[in-house]
């Protein structure tokens, strides 16, 4: 059950370099014009909201008859015993959902985030002109 365990600590790191992005983002941006800004906002938006919805049904073996599901932090674990798949719930079911959500809500900010520098940068070689 390392894996579960190692999955959970990098998606707590992630989390906090994805709000560290929102940060960011959200004082990058307001330096744009309302309507560019706008369309950052609404894009990632929606993308966050598609790749939360998508966060609830990743699954991965440990074990040719343990499954888990959830990532990266899980939510439930299936043993096939007997025929029959057992689950195990765990009481931080409902935070681990939370936290998947989150996760995939906040990538795309990364991405704004990545894209808004690199443009910057290739801005500061002359080869494209951008905010």
């Amino acid at each position: 059950m390392v894996v579960p365990f190692s999955l959970a600590l990098f998606g707590v790191a992630c989390l906090c370099v994805e709000v560290v992005t929102v940060i960011a983002n959200s004082e990058d941006t307001s330096e744009l014009p309302k309507p560019q800004s706008k369309v950052y906002f609404w894009c990632s938006l929606v993308a966050g909201l598609l790749l939360a919805l998508g966060s609830l049904y990743p699954e991965y073996s440990l074990e040719p008859h343990v499954r888990v599901v959830g990532v990266p932090f899980a939510t439930v674990i299936l043993k096939f015993e007997r025929g029959h798949w057992i689950d195990f719930v765990s009481p931080l079911i409902f935070p681990a959902l939370v936290g998947n959500a989150f996760l995939a809500a906040l990538f795309p900010q990364v991405l704004v985030f990545a894209a808004r520098k690199l443009r910057r940068s290739r801005a500061s070689d002359g080869r494209v002109t951008a905010p």
